[in-house]
């Protein structure tokens, strides 16, 4: 729209002017309109304008119409405006003047780009190649790179930014210098917060985006709070931070550039784009230290499309994971895709394991089906089983639902009289005991059909005593097979001794409630237990906690299983023992029994002021705390992860493929706001993630202080834009370390 659109055309009348400007009488519309416009007055033009017929067309002496004229005497951008207005319908905006300019050459090179701009998107305004012999040869050098700067600014659509980013594409230094004053004026109009002047230089043509780009550029050997002031102020004037990264991939590439503006918010599909387009002659280790995620869907797509030149190129570079990929074409169930990647080398294993603790049947019949290597799987799962320690009856039944065959194991697990409570779960998740008998040679086959109907006995026996309480949860199979083989072990006959020796003391003091408990503890007696708990919790906690002394976690686990209170069992536990190694032991053998409930018992540590003691018992119990961070986030018990934290990273929310916002928003509402989860997000290669939680961080002071004595000078930097206080900063610097960060930074930085 035109931005002088007031001026309605009135009574137009033939020559002479007859007006209230004495300049004009006598003087005919056209000889009028062109002395208005010589001296400059807005009023005089629109009235010639408004009351007579003029020809825009028609060139003076010096063989321009008087939107040249206007243009080329530097004359108020509103009268032009307003000429370009009235003049349409003619061919004026388009025509040549004597030197071969047309009206937006000219304003090109008077520097007027909003003018030119205007022009371009709303009058479709052009160039032109032009005969240059009647160029007057004192102007022919500045006419062709005026052509060239307007060529660049009518190519990108009266787009500025894109117009230097086809500059740098093409080495054409010049444009870049025809702006070096404006630029000059906005930088040190961001230099003393200005923000309305900067403002003002923007509207009047200079790129905000592109002067935050040349300022970051090559900011990576020291620290600048004075480029940290105008790099938050040219942001606030309106600079995009991805137009400053599509103009920084057009010229010399800088990693640090590209990572601080990926953290100021910088569109990470611009760099994917660029990648794809530049591939072949990138540089593999820039590869590796750029922003990653999001990138899946090139992989997938390419999988999806049987591309295998593209798949190898995004498997070679480094840059994508293939995990998630498997993941979302499995639950496509796209079994060609995913074959396509386990050819060209992608190892299906672990997230064939994360997609059977989700009992995701569906996704994992499709990985089996592409080829996943189910038997490198089970060979794991039972290979460093040891007693205690649960299988995974749930994954095996998974497995089995997608139509793994499992019969090779069940005949394995029938060798050895200590892995028969295998063979047990393998019978309870659903495998085959008749095809498993078939495997075997004729010799041993009446062995084994034997063992394995002793087997399924226990396996019916379990069966009914869980559907005579009512309870479906798989996994009490394999803890029931677990307790029984636990207590039927051989070294286990001084602690069966202790434990009736209890049950004799607990009903010697009339605890019968205590007694009868521990005896249906001792014969893994489900029913009894599941009744036990549940008539007197107190029983519970008492029998839980004696079987946690003897190290009992099977049991430990059964007990849970039917409710007993693990929060109370910390209590006691709490106030009744003063010697904190064993105090911690006892807590890592209930984190171990808890399973994935063990966030409960770290959460009681947490608000009862034991961190440090959750922190040894998370070590000593060995329990898998990415898993445990991993199941808190995909069912969203964010106030758990909130509470949990500290004790570990982020690592879990990296397996969601959610796009930096969201991630960043569900980290902070699970209570990531410390300066360790802004660092994390670097490590994980994901700055735009880091950016948002930078900006968000409860102690910007502490991450600066730490990005500085690590000399991270364009990360400091990059803090500092973000809002982080750097004399607070400087008192959180180790001494030590403060000679090397006072080498970073300018004299008199800081106070």
């Amino acid at each position: 729209m035109n931005p002088i659109s007031s001026h309605q055309p009135t009574t137009r009348q033939a020559t002479p002017v007859s007006c209230l400007f004495d300049y004009m009488r006598n003087l005919n519309p056209d000889a009028s309109l062109r002395l208005a416009v010589a001296q400059n007055d807005f009023d005089g033009v629109s009235y010639v304008l408004d009351h007579s017929e003029v020809d825009f067309s028609a060139l003076d002496y010096y063989g321009q119409n008087p939107i040249h004229s206007a243009i080329d005497l530097g004359r108020d951008d509103n009268i032009v405006y307003l000429l370009i207005e009235r003049s349409e319908g003619s061919n004026a905006i388009h025509e040549l003047d004597r030197n071969g300019y047309t009206p937006l050459m000219l304003a090109v090179e008077q520097g007027k780009i909003s003018l030119a701009t205007f022009m371009i998107k709303d009058r479709q305004a052009t160039y032109s190649e032009g005969n240059d012999a009647t160029c007057h040869p004192d102007r022919l050098s500045r006419k062709q790179q005026t052509l060239g700067h307007t060529r660049l600014l009518v190519e990108s659509g009266g787009d500025i930014a894109e117009a230097h980013r086809l500059a740098l594409l093409r080495n054409i230094d010049s444009f870049e210098k025809s702006f070096i004053v404006q630029h000059n004026h906005l930088k040190n109009a961001c230099r003393t917060g200005d923000i309305e002047a900067a403002k003002a230089i923007v509207a009047a043509g200079a790129d905000p985006s592109f002067a935050l780009m040349r300022t970051l550029s090559g900011s990576g050997l020291s620290v600048s709070p004075e480029r940290a002031t105008i790099t938050r102020n040219l942001l606030a004037a309106g600079a995009n931070p991805t137009v400053a990264l599509k103009q920084a991939l057009s010229t010399k590439i800088d990693y640090l550039t590209v990572r601080t503006l990926l953290m100021l918010g910088a569109s990470s599909n611009v760099l994917k784009d660029f990648i794809l387009e530049r591939a072949t002659a990138f540089d593999k280790i820039f590869l590796h230290n750029i922003n990653k995620k999001d990138w899946s869907n090139s992989l997938k797509n390419a999988a999806l499309q049987g591309d295998k030149a593209a798949v190898q190129f995004w498997l070679q570079s480094g840059v994508v994971k293939p995990d998630q990929t498997l993941i979302s074409l499995a639950k496509d169930r796209r079994t060609d895709a995913i074959k396509l990647l386990l050819d060209e080398g992608v190892d299906a294993h672990s997230k064939l394991l994360e997609l059977l603790s989700n009992g995701d049947t569906e996704a994992v019949r499709s990985l089996i089906s592409a080829g996943a290597n189910v038997p490198k799987l089970l060979r794991e799962m039972i290979a460093h089983q040891r007693p205690g320690l649960r299988i995974g009856i749930e994954k095996l039944q998974t497995l089995i639902k997608a139509g793994a065959d499992l019969s090779p194991l069940l005949l394995a697990a029938t060798h050895g009289k200590d892995r028969l409570h295998v063979a047990k779960v393998l019978l309870a998740a659903g495998a085959n005991a008749d095809a498993a008998v078939a495997l075997c040679s004729e010799n041993k086959r009446a062995e084994v059909t034997k063992t394995l109907a002793l087997a399924a006995q226990d396996v019916a026996a379990v069966s009914k005593m869980m559907r005579d309480t009512g309870f479906s949860d798989i996994t009490l199979a394999e803890n029931i097979f677990l307790a029984k083989e636990f207590i039927a072990r051989g070294d286990r006959s001084e602690h069966r001794e202790i434990l009736t020796k209890m049950v004799d003391v607990l009903q010697a003091d009339g605890r019968q409630a205590d007694a009868d408990l521990l005896r249906a503890v001792m014969r893994v007696d489900w029913i009894e237990i599941k009744a036990g708990v549940a008539g007197n919790q107190l029983a519970g906690r008492v029998v839980l906690n004696l079987m946690l002394q003897i190290g009992d976690i099977p049991s430990s686990r059964l007990l849970l299983q039917a409710g007993a209170n693990m929060t109370r069992a910390v209590e006691v536990a709490n106030t009744g023992m003063d010697d904190d190694h064993k105090f911690n032991l006892h807590i890592a053998k209930l984190l171990h029994a808890a399973d994935r409930q063990a966030h409960l018992v770290l959460e009681y540590l947490l608000d009862s002021n034991r961190a440090p003691f959750a922190k040894e018992a998370i070590k000593l119990s060995r329990i898998n705390m990415a898993d445990m961070f991993s199941h808190l986030w995909k069912t969203r018990k964010l106030a758990a992860i909130a509470k949990l934290n500290p004790l570990y990273t982020i690592e879990a929310a990296y397996t969601s493929t959610k796009r930096s916002e969201d991630l960043a928003s569900e980290l902070r509402s699970a209570g990531f706001t410390k300066s360790q989860t802004f660092f994390e997000a670097l490590d994980a290669s994901d700055p735009g993630t880091a950016g948002i939680l930078g900006a968000a961080l409860d102690d910007k002071s502490v991450a600066l202080a730490r990005a500085l004595s690590d000399a991270q000078t364009s990360i400091a930097e990059t803090l500092l834009v973000l809002g982080a206080d750097l004399n607070l900063a400087l008192r959180e610097v180790d001494p030590e370390k403060m000679p090397l960060v006072k080498t970073l930074l300018p004299a008199g930085a800081g106070s």
